[in-house]
């Protein structure tokens, strides 16, 4: 027996970056749930199993309900059963959408947060339970699975679905511990909420597995993206593989410049890096149209006061092309050296700026940096911390390091690409004075 599931697919939103030029209606939400409508047909899956957030929010009604439609009836015809729950977002919507939908193979589960069980049969033999609990709220602060009675079927293979958050004491959003879910009699445990896909297995316990978003929707759900295909034997044996859909990917890049000397072969270095990734990138995935990067230069060269300047002027209009993939850049870091020994500057006795600030940045790459460096670092984060609560940026995605936690990280990075170009910039004025 086979079973697709997906969830968090947010029908309504768009992605936070969509390629200039580009067709924006195939990196939709719409046209994810499309691709995972088609898998199913085509690889003769018995059950679709959506995990929460199916739709983005109320007011996307009109908006998730004709591609919901398409997709059910299409499954139904097919032969292929739909289950669903409700989650944090389409808490009062999905069972809307859900009343009005026409598949006959459709069934919504766990209507006002009970549980409910919809059995799959065989010539009137149930060969599999799918038992559901939906959100009945915005925000549900104790976790579900205590009011999970329905009775246990040792014969019969069972998965239980819900959108929740696993191991987070205090969220708002069904917390659910995998001590807890590990106490069930069931051979599975189908969850939504997290937007990257997670597998636990362990043994003589339940499977318990995020699918992810199907389609990414911000530099922060990087990396591959899509459905999670379930293997079922008739003892309840799980074995699940993600398959990849998304036509849109995130993904942070490293180019070494290790020795590049000239504008061209900078270009060179930064296509063929990209080039190499979008080939690797598509063969993982063949529906991958566009690959959005946060490129991060490496490496000692003598172009490093450079680089900045160059980056940012082929940024906007860079597109690099690969057999059916393009790629665009979104960010530049520079995190080379320049092209000089620091350490032998560090060291050189000197009593001036370029000896001192030298000094400072071999200590930033240390474990423990030292009073001054952590001095510099932590005014850094204040800096960054008061720039990002300015009011003018409130409106922007809230994915940067400082809004994540990750503050020290963000602000000992900035110090470093910072002071090489500083230091690069006062080595070469002193020796255009000699």
């Amino acid at each position: 027996m086979k079973i697709l599931c997906s969830g968090d697919i947010h029908i309504g939103r768009r992605p936070s970056y969509t390629p200039v030029g580009g067709d924006g209606g195939q990196h939709s939400t719409a046209a994810a749930w499309q691709r995972i409508v088609a898998f199913a047909i085509e690889d003769g899956i018995d059950v679709v199993a959506l995990t929460g957030d199916i739709v983005d929010r109320a007011n996307r009604f009109a908006e998730a309900y004709g591609p919901l439609e398409r997709g059910v009836v299409a499954l139904s015809k097919a032969g292929i059963h739909t289950c669903a729950v409700a989650g944090n977002h389409d808490f009062d919507v999905f069972p809307k959408l859900a009343a009005n939908l026409s598949g006959d193979l459709f069934h919504f589960l766990g209507a006002n947060g009970t549980w409910e069980r919809f059995t799959l049969t065989d010539d009137g033999c149930p060969i599999l339970h799918v038992d559901g609990w939906s959100f009945p709220s915005q925000y549900v602060h104790e976790s579900p699975v205590g009011s999970y009675a329905l009775s246990e079927d040792t014969g019969v293979p069972t998965l239980g679905m819900l959108h929740a958050d696993l191991d987070a004491s205090g969220s708002r959003y069904a917390p659910v511990t995998e001590a807890e879910l590990g106490q069930c009699p069931v051979s599975a445990w189908l969850l939504g909420h997290v937007h990257t896909a997670l597998v636990k297995s362990e043994p003589d316990s339940p499977t318990i597995l995020y699918p992810g978003s199907p389609q990414a929707l911000s530099r922060r759900e990087g990396g591959v993206h899509g459905a999670c295909l379930i293997e079922l034997d008739g003892q309840g044996k799980v074995t699940p593989r993600q398959v990849p859909m998304a036509s849109l990917q995130y993904d942070d890049i490293d180019i070494d410049l290790e020795g590049v000397a000239s504008e061209d072969e900078f270009e060179s270095r930064l296509i063929q890096t990209i080039q190499e990734h979008l080939e690797k990138a598509g063969n993982e995935a063949a529906s991958l149209r566009h690959v959005v990067c946060t490129v991060v230069l490496t490496g000692r060269t003598s172009l490093h006061r450079e680089l900045r300047s160059l980056a940012e002027g082929m940024k906007d209009d860079l597109a690099i092309p690969a057999g059916d993939i393009t790629a665009t850049v979104e960010k530049v870091t520079v995190a080379t050296r320049p092209d000089r020994d620091i350490e032998a500057i560090a060291n050189s006795g000197g009593n001036d700026p370029a000896t001192f600030l030298a000094g400072l940045l071999l200590s930033l790459d240390k474990e423990d940096p030292g009073d001054e460096c952590s001095r510099l670092a932590e005014e850094a984060i204040r800096t960054i911390a008061d720039v990002d609560r300015s009011a003018i940026y409130l409106e922007l995605d809230r994915s940067s390091k400082a809004v994540s936690g990750d503050s020290s990280e963000l602000a000992v990075s900035l110090l470093k690409e910072e002071g090489m170009c500083l230091l690069d910039t006062l080595l070469s004025q002193a020796e255009d004075a000699q």
